[in-house]
């Protein structure tokens, strides 16, 4: 598959990938291939140590310079109807190959879903170079390491770029991770920095670190590097995201987090040792989602932010063209960029990877069925390492006629937050599934599990509703209190198709006397 480049090449911008170890890493691909898996698509690359990499953020815009114009518009719309009408189309491989186009790889990117005061939003950053427009929080591999973990990208550019506080709590929140706390990276140190000095200005200071749990809400694709004559690396539960107009191959995720009312979105991302300070917006999920089915390509967002402060009340055209002042007072751009900007006729779109993503990941049918139809009987409650256990038993407990809310299938079209909570009061039972007593402490599982138990408690559900815990040699020592009380199956006495039959049998039973 591995096919060489044959563009110009000047190693001021690209070099092969043993000299390219910089903060920022892209390998040229100049052939790949996408098939079709049994959940989602399957992306193929390979590369080794000889294969060309951009290595400075410049080498990107030198080999889109090469690049035909006629082949942006051919693949992309061979690209679109491949990623985004799978299903109608029926087609089983998407082959490239072509040495005079190559596609960058290493790039990794998070939408974040944030819960804010009464709604969600999504979180977008406003990028004022090409491909201008509103864009999710994402960047380039720095290492090759990350180039074969595309998690880690995703995970890093999320905590270098999207910096939250809370002023009138004096807070700084800080991602809890459930892969583990990754060391700080120089830039995100830097940022910290920039980011204090102006909180300062702002006559608050000395915050406190609060930690923010995150819900990664799982994709169906996967990719397979193969480097070298290595093993190949197969990363999952992602979305593969690739457009011909930025020519990036981007894999990326889904973030859901909840902060407090009087938070603020600040950008901690760098260009050349300073601090960009991107402009902020927060766009309402479901204003959002209608605005997209009327065919609506500018979006003014629901708040604003921007400088360390809340800028909603300001116009949107005001703060970015502070902002782009900003910028060219910083060195960061040039007077001639932002006459290049005025002359835009699109300036707040959606950046073709957001856009990718808001089209071909959220915007489906089954986010608009009817509420009464959706609401589920079982609520899944699960750590993300247990993931492909909850998947066998939400297989087994749909096929057996129950309806069951389970994150990764349900938890991808609407407004997250209220989904959550709308299942929860909805379901007529629970199922923890755990391998591991302490994952029952996650943040996010244990929210879902002690909700569940205080609407028992509190009457809003029936005393005999099933709340089952579905685990294997559980420490009655260390379980939490209310789960003692409650049916507990150990899937590991018997056969595994006997205990989900068991478990099966009590959501029946226990079901038919919810009143």
């Amino acid at each position: 598959m591995k096919q060489p480049i044959s563009l110009k090449i000047d190693s001021e911008f690209i070099r092969p990938l043993r000299k390219a170890q910089n903060e920022f890493i892209q390998v040229l691909l100049s052939a790949f291939s996408i098939r079709q898996g049994d959940m989602g698509l399957i992306l193929e690359v390979e590369f080794d140590d000889e294969s060309l990499s951009v290595w400075l953020r410049e080498g990107k815009n030198y080999i889109r310079s090469q690049l035909d114009p006629e082949l942006i518009k051919n693949y992309q719309k061979d690209l679109e109807i491949f990623l985004l009408e799978q299903n109608k189309h029926k087609k089983k491989d998407f082959v490239f190959g072509n040495t005079a186009f190559p596609f960058r790889f290493g790039n990794g990117g998070t939408l974040p879903v944030i819960h804010y005061g009464d709604n969600d939003y999504f979180c977008f950053f406003y990028r004022d170079i090409h491909p201008v427009g509103w864009n999710i929080a994402n960047g380039g591999a720095d290492s090759l390491s990350e180039l074969l973990d595309p998690i880690a990208t995703i995970e890093r550019e999320l905590r270098e770029e999207l910096i939250i506080v809370d002023p009138e709590k004096k807070q700084r929140y800080i991602f809890n991770w459930s892969e583990g706390h990754p060391p700080d990276h120089p830039d995100f140190a830097i940022a910290r920095r920039v980011w204090d000095e102006i909180f300062k200005g702002h006559d608050f200071q000395d915050l406190s670190d609060q930690t923010l749990p995150l819900k990664w809400l799982s994709g169906q694709d996967s990719v397979q590097i193969k480097y070298k004559n290595e093993d190949i690396i197969e990363v999952q539960d992602c979305i593969i995201n690739i457009n011909a107009e930025d020519f990036g191959i981007e894999i990326d995720r889904v973030a859901k987090m909840s902060v407090s009312p009087g938070a603020i979105f600040c950008d901690g991302e760098l260009s050349n040792g300073k601090l960009l300070n991107q402009v902020i917006g927060l766009f309402e999920v479901h204003r959002f989602y209608k605005s997209i089915l009327a065919g609506i390509i500018e979006f003014d967002p629901d708040f604003v932010f921007w400088n360390g402060q809340n800028r909603s009340m300001d116009s949107l055209e005001a703060v970015v063209k502070e902002y782009l002042t900003h910028i060219i007072k910083q060195g960061i751009r040039t007077l001639e960029s932002s006459k290049e900007w005025e002359t835009l006729p699109c300036k707040y779109c959606l950046c073709p990877v957001t856009r990718n993503l808001i089209r071909r990941y959220l915007i489906d049918p089954k986010s608009f069925i009817d509420p009464e139809e959706s609401k589920p009987d079982v609520f899944l409650s699960f750590a993300s390492e247990d993931q492909e256990i909850a998947e066998r038993v939400f297989s087994y407990l749909q096929n057996s006629g129950h309806k069951v809310f389970f994150s990764n299938e349900t938890l991808r079209h609407s407004n997250f937050g209220d989904e959550i909570d709308n299942a929860l009061k909805d379901s007529r039972s629970l199922v923890l599934v755990g391998t591991e007593t302490n994952r029952f402490y996650k943040p996010y599982v244990r929210f879902e599990w002690q909700s569940f138990h205080n609407d028992i408690l509190s009457g809003r559900k029936p005393w005999k509703t099933p709340f089952v815990t579905f685990t294997t040699n559980p420490d009655m020592n260390s379980l939490p209190r209310p789960l003692l009380y409650r049916q507990i199956i150990d899937y590991t006495q018997g056969s595994f198709d006997d205990s989900l039959k068991k478990l099966n049998d009590l959501l029946t039973k226990r079901s038919a006397t919810y009143t």
